[in-house]
């Protein structure tokens, strides 16, 4: 009977720390950043995929009439650097707008932060 216990106990150790190994990024992209628009001060979301995945949020978009939009891309990283398709097509709902193609590109500073083209600056805290 101890032995049971033992092996149980054992393969319970190993399950957790195989999910806990596959739970973890593979790129350094990989999660949720956030920015606050200087221009307006909006929030703004990006959220990375492990498959190079992109979503992006702005609450209020210049480009659509400062209301909110969203946009959904694929990339691939290269270094510190996640580039997009360069085909995105950002939606304002609200307002049945489309805009595109879209490019983004970010880069990973030595500090941990993201920057794009933009005067962003994008961290893992949420403002």
């Amino acid at each position: 009977m101890s032995r049971l216990i033992g092996f149980l106990a054992a393969a319970a150790v190993a399950l957790a720390l195989a999910s806990f190994a596959s739970a973890a990024p593979g790129s350094p992209f990989v999660g949720t950043w956030w920015a606050v628009d200087p221009s307006d001060n909006s929030l703004e979301q990006l959220t990375f995929g492990a498959d190079g995945s992109l979503f992006f949020r702005d609450d209020s978009a210049h480009t659509c009439g400062d209301v909110q939009a969203f946009l959904t891309d694929t990339g691939t990283v290269a270094g510190a650097t996640w580039t997009g398709s360069g085909n995105a097509t950002l939606a304002c709902p609200s307002v049945g707008q489309t805009i595109g193609p879209v490019f983004f590109e970010f880069t990973l500073t030595s500090n941990g932060t993201l920057v794009g083209d933009g005067p962003e600056v994008w961290t893992r805290a949420r403002p």
